[in-house]
């Protein structure tokens, strides 16, 4: 009998910061090797708390989290390989070129020098972001910023990518070349992935289960073909509108 491991577990989580603000509550759910769930909700609802969690940043007041098998926080050096965490304002050094940013990341993570530089210009490809490769960070808008962050993210192919709000400040044409990327990504490696957005076309994109979130509880947790029938409606945006009390006419 084969060992089925959890991509993430999440068993009744809360957190509560100093200040008294509550950002969630009880929080449940697994998401199975080779899913791709979204987290949809307002700002405050919860979500970037929820992630950061999720891959350790965050000390949870109650509850546990479980990554591959491996207990967050007490067991991230079993987890960092396997996770590709994009957080949602973070930014790379900005005092070295695009190109070296990815390489010593990979050299952190184990590769040799020669499996690093392959990696590097293949990840660079797939992305288009060759014409920016010697670039320094510094001098590089902070969409295409985030477009490097994504880089370091997706080149050591990992197992898990949790993305918090990935395309905020890009482009439509860069938004649809991560969408592509993406895809290619979780259909070829059977990738697990976390994603939060405050746009539904990308959790409508890129992923199968969406996971609804309202002042730190979750609202709905299920396929966005069955959210659409269960609201008869036919986009996210719109089922996602109902749901929050708001027929959006």
């Amino acid at each position: 009998m084969l060992l089925v491991v959890e991509a993430i577990e999440v068993s009744h989580l809360s957190k509560t910061y100093a200040n008294g603000v509550k950002a969630n509550h009880d929080i449940s759910f697994v998401i199975h090797e080779g899913e791709s769930v979204g987290l949809l909700g307002p700002n405050g609802s919860g979500k970037t708390t929820l992630l950061r969690q999720i891959y350790g940043e965050l000390l949870s007041d109650g509850g546990k989290v479980t990554v591959w098998g491996h207990e967050v926080p007490a067991d991230m050096n079993s987890i960092k390989n396997v996770i590709g965490v994009m957080p949602q304002d973070a930014i790379p050094r900005t005092d070295l070129p695009v190109f070296l940013q990815i390489y010593y990341s990979l050299l952190l993570r184990g590769f040799d020098k020669k499996e690093a530089k392959a990696t590097c210009d293949k990840t660079i490809t797939s992305l288009g972001i060759q014409e920016y490769s010697k670039a320094y960070v510094l001098d590089l808008s902070g969409g295409t910023q985030r477009k490097v962050f994504l880089a370091m993210c997706l080149a050591h192919s990992p197992k898990i990518l949790l993305l918090d709000e990935p395309t905020v400040g890009l482009d439509i044409v860069f938004r649809n070349k991560i969408w592509q990327t993406l895809k290619t990504s979780i259909v070829e490696s059977k990738k697990t992935l976390l994603l939060t957005s405050h746009y539904p076309q990308d959790i409508e994109t890129l992923c199968e289960r969406v996971i609804c979130m309202e002042n730190g509880k979750i609202r709905y947790d299920g396929t966005i073909p069955d959210l659409l029938s269960t609201t008869r409606t036919d986009t996210l945006e719109r089922a996602y509108l109902q749901l929050m009390g708001d027929s959006g006419q």
